[in-house]
């Protein structure tokens, strides 16, 4: 049996996260599965040494409706390659359907999945964010995906009323799940002695704070560089534990792009951020090198407080009951600290204003142990609901000649 895996990728340590846990769990599911996906040539080495299959990912131009991106002659060959090859799809986006612009990822997915539900195989949406859809040609796209889908993961209960805002033929194939990622299993102590020690931290006697910034965050705050409103509310952040604490600081991307791609990502913010903290510098390691989201994770496993803005850097975190503060920008994030008894730490970024965040963080760290007691209560029934989640796509995928 040989899965395609949709939405995963390296770049996103988020979706190195999530496509290593589908892979790892239904693995130990379900005998002798295999993994195929669409991958640009710097995934290709990694994903031979996960032994997934791949093909080339193509740059046609994707054009709506989807039926005119079907029939083009050089696609269609590969729509059809897709269909025979593979047993089923299962989606690990992340989130791709909602927000604006989302139409185009969603008419490109549904030209290879209408193909493979008429021919009576699965497709399934692992636990994302859904919605909200902003233009009509969006709520149009996922309308028509959302009917063909075999089994519909949400992560939370506002992208459930998204989703019924567009259809209410498929309530029986539409459940509620917490993100895969929370069983994602980080790299071994050692490794991260290695990783903290290469970015500069080695006094294990010290406490260490994560800080993760994200790119997205920062491009929907004011100002640029050194001037980003986003990047001086993190410094005073910084400076507040420089001051009043003992702690290190660990500047952490959860995006890191290949060599060569044109795109800035978290490194860069990273990186202007360690430049503009003035003093005690030795304190502070900045993440400037490329790591595996299993390594990022190890680190995050030697910290005491994560502040960040990125998701699956927060439930890295969480995962292994380390309280954490967010700065968010959609409603996931409320929805993730809240599942883990930690809403009063989500700041939508329009209220990231520094005295807000530092008062917060400030909260967050003297009542470090409290709330990491807190979160690992709450943590354990996420990860049994995740292993849940495994158990019901094994059975569907078990029994593909009844779908």
């Amino acid at each position: 049996m040989k899965l395609l895996i949709w939405g995963g990728g390296f770049v996103n340590k988020g979706a190195e996260a999530m496509l290593r846990t589908v892979q790892t769990e239904l693995q130990a599911r379900i005998p002798n599965i295999e993994f195929g996906m669409e991958a640009i040539e710097a995934e290709r080495e990694l994903l031979d040494d996960l032994k997934i299959s791949y093909f080339a990912r193509s740059d046609t131009p994707w054009f709506e409706p989807w039926e005119k991106w079907l029939f083009r002659w050089k696609r269609r060959s590969q729509v059809n390659s897709c269909v025979e090859k593979y047993d089923g799809l299962i989606d690990i986006s992340g989130y791709a359907f909602g927000g604006n612009g989302c139409a185009r990822a969603t008419w490109r997915l549904l030209a290879v999945a209408d193909r493979m539900r008429k021919k009576g195989k699965p497709v399934i949406f692992m636990p994302q964010a859904w919605g909200p859809f902003n233009d009509d040609s969006g709520r149009k796209a996922v309308g028509k995906l959302l009917e063909v889908s075999s089994m519909v993961f949400a992560r939370d209960e506002e992208s459930l009323g998204y989703i019924n805002e567009l259809t209410s033929s498929i309530s029986e194939k539409l459940l509620l799940s917490p993100d895969v990622a929370f069983v994602f299993e980080s790299a071994s102590k050692d490794e991260s002695d290695k990783v903290l020690s290469e970015i500069g931290i080695s006094a294990p006697d010290k406490p260490i704070v994560v800080i993760s910034p994200n790119q997205r965050v920062y491009e929907k705050m004011e100002g640029e560089g050194a001037e980003s409103k986003y990047l001086h509310v993190l410094l005073e952040v910084c400076n507040f534990f420089i001051k009043k604490t003992d702690a290190n600081l660990a500047l952490l991307p959860h995006e890191i792009r290949f060599p060569g791609d044109s795109y800035s990502d978290d490194r860069e913010l990273c990186s202007i951020l360690g430049g503009m903290i003035s003093h005690e510098k030795r304190r502070v390691g900045v993440m400037s090198e490329s790591y595996s989201a299993a390594q990022i994770k190890s680190v995050i496993a030697k910290s005491e407080l994560v502040i960040g803005s990125r998701y699956h850097g927060l439930i890295a975190g969480l995962s292994q009951s380390i309280p954490v503060v967010a700065i968010g920008w959609s409603h996931k994030y409320n929805k993730l600290l809240g599942d883990c008894g930690l809403s009063e730490y989500v700041i939508p970024f329009e209220e990231a204003e520094v005295k807000t965040v530092v008062s917060s963080v400030e909260h967050a760290w003297l009542n470090r142990k409290k709330n990491s007691l807190v979160v690992e209560e709450y943590v354990k029934n996420i990860k049994e609901n995740v292993r849940s989640t495994f158990d019901k796509v094994a059975l569907m995928i078990g029994n593909i000649e009844k779908i």
